[in-house]
């Protein structure tokens, strides 16, 4: 665990800039405000845990992060990332009080009605509470309602899931007596969204971390008896072997059909699966993004066969079905003996600039925006080897 997260932290070095915030891409020269809040989030938590944490690196981080909160916002979703800024520095040991005055003046001058039942309260009472001014943290913390959709503001690193996960979160660390009173119905309903698809990597990053505090607290370390088993096809039932840490869990065959979990007290659990779908989709899948890929030879005309060394021009059309979305992974995955040739991308890729792309083996990722009109995307390809392949689906996905 602590290989990887030392993989981590010096990848996030990577993506640090001068000024000590954190960039979205690589070779972005500006720091992007949330997500380098987030990540001081991040590395505030793993330091809290034992995880050595460059010294260096999170002092820049919080030099950032000061000069980010002197700032005054100039909206609602502004004041958002200023409450977590304030308590990632409160976190850290800096007296903010003044910044929290003057950010509840423009919020009570401001967004009166809106700002007590939004997530910003619920950072801002913590922040409170870190700074011993109880009564101040009692009057904010009540007034946020996990389920109550407030969509104020929002951009796209918001969302119910997100702001009920940081809301379970900050209850478990801050607040025990109203964190005693969520009962398990509650816990699930906040995760609801994740069984209807409705989450991306933020908001399931945040219900890890609530789940994360729920299970540390209804379950002590160490104590739980898992038992798990699969079951195949014929019913033959086959008990798996439990590993204990970091958690609990097991490897099943791809033969399993079910599996069963028994004797643990907490309220979730993941099955991770590896690999690519064994056969193609039946039919194309359009939700709020509609993309079509065509191979193309050298008259421009689509193809659906070519000569081992032939070289072909992958055509990718994108849009938006309703509005203009943005934070969008176009992710198209090649056959077997496709080869990109990565200058063709910078070269053809029109006008439209993606805000990174990323030139894999297996696939090429586009990362941008994507509204009404039809963007179209191209690079070239190179067939390196002989047979016949199966040709997977080009997908967009928010991220």
């Amino acid at each position: 665990e602590q290989k990887r997260l030392s993989k981590i932290i010096s990848r996030l070095r990577t993506r640090q800039t001068a000024a000590g915030g954190f960039n979205l891409w690589p070779g972005h020269a500006e720091p992007a405000a949330f997500p380098s809040i987030y990540v001081l989030h991040f590395l505030t938590d793993a330091q809290a845990r034992g995880v050595a944490v460059p010294r260096d690196m999170l002092k820049r981080g919080l030099a950032w992060l000061r000069d980010y909160a002197g700032t005054g916002p100039a909206s609602l979703s502004e004041a958002r990332r200023h409450a977590h800024a304030l308590y990632v520095l409160t976190r850290n040991g800096q007296l903010t009080t003044n910044h929290l005055v003057h950010l509840q003046e423009y919020l009570e001058a401001q967004h009166p009605k809106v700002w007590p039942g939004d997530i910003t309260a619920v950072y801002m009472a913590a922040t409170y509470q870190l700074l011993r001014k109880q009564d101040n943290a009692a009057r904010l913390i009540r007034s946020y309602r996990p389920g109550d959709a407030q969509a104020v503001d929002w951009s796209d690193y918001d969302s119910q899931l997100a702001h009920d996960a940081q809301y379970v979160y900050l209850l478990a660390r801050h607040f025990d007596d109203r964190f005693r009173e969520l009962d398990g119905e509650q816990v699930l309903k906040l995760v609801q969204p994740i069984f209807e698809g409705e989450y991306n990597t933020v908001s399931s990053a945040m219900a890890i971390l609530a789940l994360g505090a729920w299970s540390g607290r209804v379950a002590s370390p160490g104590t739980e008896q898992v038992a798990m088993s699969e079951q195949d096809a014929d019913g033959r039932t086959v008990t798996l072997e439990v590993e204990s840490q970091p958690v609990p869990h097991a490897s099943a065959s791809v033969e399993a059909r079910q599996v069963h979990i028994e004797g643990s007290p907490r309220l979730f659990y993941q099955l991770a699966q590896s690999g690519f779908d064994r056969a193609l989709p039946a039919e194309e899948i359009r939700n709020r993004l509609e993309i079509v890929r065509e191979y193309l030879g050298p008259d421009g005309q689509p193809v659906s066969a070519a000569k081992q060394g032939d070289e072909l021009s992958v055509r990718l059309r994108v849009r938006a079905l309703e509005g203009t979305v943005s934070n969008v992974a176009v992710i198209d995955l090649l056959p077997g003996g496709f080869e990109v040739l990565r200058d063709s991308i910078a070269r053809e890729a029109g006008r439209w600039r993606a805000d990174y792309t990323d030139i894999r083996e297996d696939r090429v990722v586009f990362y941008g925006s994507f509204g009404p009109a039809v963007t179209e995307l191209s690079y070239r390809v190179k067939l390196t080897a002989r047979g016949k392949f199966v040709v997977p689906p080009a997908t967009a996905e928010a991220m």
